[in-house]
């Protein structure tokens, strides 16, 4: 049996804070929903997303987040 090497699935990560949750979602995801979040501000709106992450448990989870102008996240880089 042929297994590929661990690099090839590697796949960067970052911290997304919502709240009192923490969240590990890749790169990409978090980065779009923070570019969004600020569209979501700068047009006085509202709207929901379901992006799929790690949850703190290290679990993949479906999470569920409401956009408005008071939306608070927090995004960070991580080693995972």
């Amino acid at each position: 049996m042929f297994v590929f090497p661990a690099e090839t699935y590697r796949v960067a990560m970052k911290h997304v804070t919502f709240g009192d949750k923490s969240l590990l979602m890749d790169d990409e995801a978090a980065d779009t929903l923070l570019e969004y979040a600020r569209l979501i501000g700068d047009a006085s709106a509202a709207d929901s997303v379901t992006l799929t992450a790690i949850g703190p448990d290290g679990n993949t989870i479906e999470a569920g987040i409401l956009l408005n102008t008071s939306t608070n996240l927090i995004v960070e880089s991580t080693n995972s």
